[in-house]
């Protein structure tokens, strides 16, 4: 039986957008039937190397836990039946309407009137960064929820394909996923997952391990431990215009973790206690926000690999300019009788001369020696 969401009438295009953009993330479920009757012949829950699903997008059948299994994916949680959701590494991707900045100087740089290209090249295999998922990803390190397995954590509902605000939540938590993944690189998961898959079959095949099973990887629980949420007002952030890029940068975007961090600690879940956990850059107390955990650090590093960075570098100081700032700052001299800011101004203009004259960088010029300097 169909759930009764995906039997909704598609009123007119701004909808139809919405119920694409979902339908392309291929999370929605087939079935609501109970939690044993979606368990493939063989799959045992407590050990994700027997998992056997086929992939949401191109239905291959993936098996022996090679994939990207939602940890819930066999599991009833509450009132909702097993997502069986599950992808080959590659099909698990980005959605065509993703609008979050990526690579900010690769892309068109925003306020080019020619709308060139960045001269910064990258191969092929750069610009595919961070737009699907690689097999295996589920086991490094950090817990791996499907889209839909987030969106009911956050709002104890299923998605209606007719909202377009339930359709960018998705396309959000999509990201945020790829995000957080992308934070260890490919060569990094497959390694894992190949040890994983060697390791259990040799110690099988000879040893007695009935009882002996991996660890337990789904979560009954629904509530958004990760903080899914908090990773939502994050990417929502950094879709803002920048000042010198089409987007804000990283450094602007990670300012939204400083108050959803402070907020959890004005809250009712408080604790202040001394830990010796806390990483090097923040406060030694214990904390309730989950900024502080895991998961959001590798989505933070995960966002500001995807993002990127784009330097200004200061203009070239060349001999038009330093005489043009000699003008000024000698008709402000002749301006003022503060002896005071005379000698500021002097100052000022020696700096600019030594530096240009001498070929110095900024922090070296008040490293010369004016009496060598008065002697040569």
């Amino acid at each position: 039986m169909l759930l009764s969401f995906l039997s909704v009438t598609v009123l007119h295009t701004g909808v139809r957008g919405c119920f694409e953009a979902v339908k392309q993330l291929s999370i929605l479920p087939e079935t609501s039937r109970g939690d044993s009757a979606c368990i493939p012949a063989g799959c045992r829950v407590s050990n994700c190397l027997t998992w056997t699903l086929p992939c949401r997008k191109c239905g291959k059948t993936l098996r022996g836990g090679v994939g990207l299994f939602c940890c819930n994916s066999l599991v009833q949680r509450g009132s909702f039946p097993p997502c069986r959701n599950a992808w080959c590494g590659d099909c698990y991707e980005e959605s065509s309407e993703d609008p979050f900045p990526r690579l900010q100087g690769v892309e068109l740089d925003a306020g080019d009137p020619e709308g060139e290209e960045s001269d910064l090249l990258l191969e092929t295999k750069d610009l595919m960064r961070y737009r699907s998922g690689r097999n295996g990803d589920h086991i490094m390190g950090i817990p791996f929820e499907c889209d839909l397995c987030h969106f009911r954590n956050m709002t104890l509902r299923n998605p209606v394909v007719t909202d377009p605000k339930d359709a960018m939540t998705l396309i959000t938590i999509r990201r945020a996923s790829l995000d957080a993944l992308w934070a260890r690189e490919p060569g990094t998961v497959q390694g894992n997952l190949s040890r994983a898959v060697r390791d259990h079959r040799d110690a099988t095949a000879v040893c007695s391990l009935e009882r002996g099973e991996l660890p337990y990887l789904p979560s009954p629980e629904l509530k958004d431990r990760l903080g899914m949420t908090s990773a939502v007002y994050v990417l929502q952030a950094s879709r803002r215009a920048g000042q010198y890029t089409q987007n804000v940068q990283y450094e602007t975007v990670r300012k939204s973790v400083t108050w959803i961090g402070n907020m959890y600690e004005a809250g009712a879940t408080y604790s202040g206690a001394p830990t010796t956990d806390a990483p090097p850059t923040t406060e030694p107390f214990e904390s309730s926000s989950p900024t502080r955990r895991k998961w959001f650090a590798r989505f933070m590093r995960g966002v500001k690999l995807r993002m990127g960075q784009v330097r200004y570098q200061n203009e070239p100081l060349t001999s038009e300019v330093v005489l043009a700032l000699d003008q000024l700052i000698t008709a402000e001299w002749h301006r003022t009788t503060d002896d005071r800011e005379r000698e500021r101004l002097e100052e000022l203009m020696c700096y600019v001369l030594i530096g240009f004259g001498a070929s110095l960088r900024g922090e070296e010029v008040p490293l010369v020696s004016l009496r060598g300097m008065l002697y040569f």
